[in-house]
């Protein structure tokens, strides 16, 4: 699982907001979903269980997982 990281950068509160509820199946997923186009935020891969992988993407059939929907 994937996420998007502002930690050590500048940043505006929406790529905030939005790098905290987001997480991705994928990289490719994560760069291509980004707050806007200039963001800069980095790609950061979070480990997480099969289970937790499985209900989040597979079940959904989705490469994006909203938290704040779950």
């Amino acid at each position: 699982m994937y996420r998007l990281s502002l930690r050590g950068r500048r940043g505006s509160r929406a790529a905030k907001k939005h790098n905290a509820n987001l997480r991705f199946a994928t990289a490719r997923a994560a760069d291509q979903n980004r707050a806007y186009v200039g963001d800069n935020s980095r790609i950061v891969a979070v480990p997480v269980s099969l289970e937790e992988y499985i209900g989040l993407f597979v079940r959904r059939r989705s490469l994006v997982a909203d938290l704040r929907n779950l």
